[in-house]
């Protein structure tokens, strides 16, 4: 029994490191921004913040129209 349990804590292990190595491998650094910096924002994130991103763009589309 202990011999078995051993070999699957054994396997686990294995199958971790090889996970680890294969994710490492694809890794790449954070981008250094400076506060002049234009950048992209996620459309995903105002979701989560302010609300409905339809919402959102009927706000902006609202505020940004000229005035006659």
């Amino acid at each position: 029994m202990r011999a078995v349990i051993k070999e699957a804590k054994s396997a686990i292990c294995k199958a971790q490191d090889d996970m680890k190595r294969y994710y490492d491998q694809r890794r790449t650094l954070a981008p250094v921004f400076n506060p002049s910096d234009k950048v992209f924002l996620d459309a995903v994130t105002p979701y989560k913040t302010l609300g409905k991103l339809s919402d959102i763009l009927h706000l902006n589309n609202r505020n940004n129209q000229l005035e006659r």
